[in-house]
C-alpha cells in the first residue's frame, strides 16, 4: 500500500516553535525528529551564550545576520560571519558564542544532525558558502550532512535533489517565502521530507533564502 506523502513528512510553522527568552537573547527550537534539531538564536549587542554540544551528532553553526566569535572548552577561538559554516569538535562539551557587535542583534543557526549508527567522532572544521550567487543552490561544506543554501528572486523555480544514500531532506526558510513540494513555507518554517528523491520549490518573494539539509533517517 502506498503511503501518502503527507505521512512521510513533518511540517513546522515558525510561530509554533518553543522558545527560551532572556533580556539579551531568544532561542527558538525546531525539532524535526530525533535526527535533526535546528536552534534559531538571536543575541543582543555584546551578549554571549553557552551552547550545549550534543553528543553523537554533528553540531553545526551557521551565521545568518552579523558576526560572532566562538570558543570551545579548549579555548580555541575564531570569528564567523555569514557565508561561513562551522562544525564543532565532538566531545568538546560547550561552545561559547558572543556577538561581536556592541549594539546590533545577530542571528545564527545551531544545527544538530544525527544519523543511525553515528559514532560521533567529528573534528572541528570550517567551510564557506558563496551567498553572493543568486537563483541556484550553493553547496560545498563537505560535511557528512550536505547543506545547500539558495538566494532567489521572486517566481524563480528550482529542484533540490536528495544526495544519494541519504534518507531525509530538510527545508528551512531563512528569509521570505517559498512553495516547497506544494506547501507554502514562510520565514523560519521547517519541513522534513522522508524517502524523497527531490524537492521542487519556487520563491514567492524577492531575496528569498532557503536552506536544504540532507540527513540519514
Amino acid at each position: 500500500m502506498l503511503i501518502p506523502a503527507t505521512y512521510r513528512s513533518k511540517f513546522l510553522k515558525a510561530d509554533t516553535r518553543p522558545n527560551e527568552s532572556a533580556t539579551d537573547r531568544t532561542v527558538y527550537m525546531s525539532a524535526l525528529d530525533e535526527h535533526i534539531v535546528v536552534r534559531d538564536v538571536f543575541l543582543a549587542g555584546g551578549a554571549g551564550i553557552d551552547l550545549d554540544l550534543q553528543t553523537r551528532c554533528q553540531n553545526i553553526l551557521l551565521p545568518v545576520v552579523g558576526a560572532v566569535t566562538v570558543a570551545d572548552s579548549n579555548e580555541r577561538s575564531k570569528q564567523l560571519a555569514p557565508g561561513t559554516v562551522h562544525r564543532s569538535a565532538e566531545g568538546s562539551g560547550k561552545l561559547f558564542v558572543k556577538n561581536v557587535h556592541k549594539e546590533e542583534t545577530v542571528n545564527f543557526l545551531h544545527i544538530c544532525i544525527k544519523s543511525d549508527g553515528d559514532t560521533g567522532h567529528y573534528e572541528p572544521r570550517d567551510a564557506s558558502l558563496d551567498i553572493t550567487v543568486k537563483n541556484e543552490l550553493v553547496s560545498g561544506t563537505g560535511f557528512a550532512a550536505n547543506m545547500r543554501v539558495g538566494v532567489y528572486d521572486s517566481r524563480v523555480k528550482d529542484i533540490a535533489p536528495v544526495v544519494k544514500g541519504k534518507g531525509g531532506l530538510v527545508a528551512y526558510i531563512i528569509n521570505g517565502s517559498f512553495e516547497v513540494d506544494g506547501r507554502l513555507m514562510e520565514y523560519r518554517d521547517a519541513l522534513l521530507l522522508r524517502d524523497s528523491d527531490e524537492a521542487d520549490f519556487e520563491a514567492l518573494s524577492e531575496l528569498a533564502i532557503i536552506l536544504f539539509i540532507d540527513c540519514s533517517l
